[in-house]
């Protein structure tokens, strides 16, 4: 019997990143009492998961409808959402999709098991609107699975056909929204690797953060359910070390590792988890703070004005010299690193301009111009998963821009990630009819590959 100290009117979400465990959470839930729904709208197991799913198709739905209400999905298009969304009047409907869905499933709920006990549900895209579950549900408490993200990406690539740079950044958004969405008396930290180092101990920790006590025998019993044909993708501390994580992908695990509870850090600390480097890029620094004088960006001006008056009269190596001159005055001047960058391409020196471009956005995250060159520069050098980051990364700030989701749709397809792709130049032609290369990149993600 459940027994919680909590309102017993709480309803649990199992949220998390794609490939965290949130399945196999929610079936141990499931196994101490947690209601997911009536049985007939679980989704079945297949080949992507054959332990099952554990998801309310409905809850899925119509989570899946107000993401394309957004126009965006559960991948790299995810929405962004202005503030105080989920009680606009253009959510009413879906408000009252919910409701009568929450009514359903307390209905089922009551009619399925004697006592009462609370009901939950999993679905890692929720991770994507929480609040407007929090807006119709205010009790709800959140279940956080979370995994490394380096076997994340493993996993997710073996599902759907991705990159690590689209894994990753699709990881991080993914706790971003979690933790800015949520409180932390709201939500409880799981991680995937505390079932397999002791399973018995981190679902007792979920079971008294919920307030419920389960006897021994069903706890022992829904442990026994998880089998290490769960654990596809294990790595090793040296393959992690290997991986090429990007430096705030792999903050943002240290810290949400720091919250997981005391049992997930003396398992780091005994290499039980194995935990990820955090090496910074070396690369053109700037120094910590901006020491440039008046008297300097002064200077600096008016050798980046010379510089432009240069390149007016296509005296380019005149130009380049005076740019050079402009940023050691005031190498804290994004646009004057982005232009040194550009001069530096014109004279076919990428490594140069990478660094500079690489420096402007860091300077100006918001210059829209500094990251197309930027990844046009990756595209040149053949590092082309770092070119879709830096696409995704343009298109989350500005969904609407056309050049560059077709630059990312362009990108995917050379990965071989057509699906995305094809999402991608179909946004383009939703939103510029006969658009000539997103309607010729969507024939050619179409068309069957050449036999020779």
């Amino acid at each position: 019997m459940l027994n919680s100290r909590e309102n017993r009117t709480m309803t649990i979400c199992i949220a998390g990143m794609h490939r965290t465990g949130t399945s196999m959470v929610a079936r141990l839930l499931n196994l101490c009492g947690l209601y997911l729904g009536p049985e007939e709208r679980i989704m079945p197991p297949n080949e992507g998961n054959p332990a099952g799913y554990w998801q309310n198709q409905d809850m899925d739905q119509l989570t899946e409808d107000i993401l394309a209400h957004f126009a965006g999905d559960w991948d790299f298009l995810l929405p962004r959402m202005p503030r105080g969304w989920e009680t606009k009047p253009d959510m009413a409907p879906f408000r009252e999709r919910a409701q009568q869905l929450i009514q359903i499933i307390g209905e089922r709920k009551r009619l399925a098991v004697a006592t009462p006990r609370q009901w939950g549900w999993k679905d890692p895209r929720s991770s994507l609107t929480l609040p407007f579950w929090k807006s119709v549900l205010p009790d709800l408490k959140v279940v956080v699975c979370l995994r490394n993200p380096v076997e994340t990406a493993r996993s997710l690539g073996r599902q759907v056909s991705s990159t690590n740079a689209f894994s990753y950044n699709l990881w991080l958004r993914y706790y971003q929204r979690i933790l800015a969405d949520t409180n932390p008396g709201d939500r409880l930290i799981t991680h995937y690797d505390m079932y397999f180092v002791n399973p018995q101990g981190e679902l007792q920790r979920v079971l008294h953060w919920l307030g419920w006590s389960v006897p021994e025998d069903r706890l022992d019993a829904a442990c026994h359910s998880v089998s290490t044909s769960h654990r596809k993708h294990r790595l090793t501390e040296a393959e992690l070390n290997e991986a090429r994580v990007p430096l705030e992908v792999a903050e943002a695990y240290a810290a949400i590792c720091a919250a997981g509870g005391e049992a997930l850090q003396e398992a780091l600390d005994q290499g039980l988890v194995p935990p990820l480097k955090l090496e910074k890029t070396i690369g053109s620094q700037l120094p910590e703070s901006d020491t440039t004088t008046p008297e300097s960006k002064i200077k600096a001006q008016a050798a980046f004005e010379r510089a432009n008056d240069l390149i007016e009269r296509n005296q380019l190596g005149e130009a380049l010299k005076a740019m050079q001159e402009a940023v050691s005055l005031h190498p804290f001047h994004a646009q004057t690193q982005n232009d040194l960058a550009v001069l530096y391409l014109t004279s076919g020196d990428k490594e140069q301009a990478l660094a500079h471009l690489s420096l402007a956005r860091q300077l100006d995250p918001e210059n829209t111009d500094a990251a197309k060159n930027l990844a046009e520069n990756y595209l040149e050098l053949g590092r082309t998963e770092d070119a879709l980051q830096t696409f995704l990364d343009i298109v989350e700030r500005h969904p609407q821009d056309i050049e560059a989701l077709f630059s990312l749709g362009t990108a995917c397809a050379s990965l071989g990630m057509e699906e995305q792709a094809k999402k991608l130049f179909s946004r383009i032609l939703e939103m510029e009819t006969g658009h000539a290369g997103a309607e010729g990149g969507l024939a050619a993600t179409k068309s069957p590959p050449s036999s020779g």
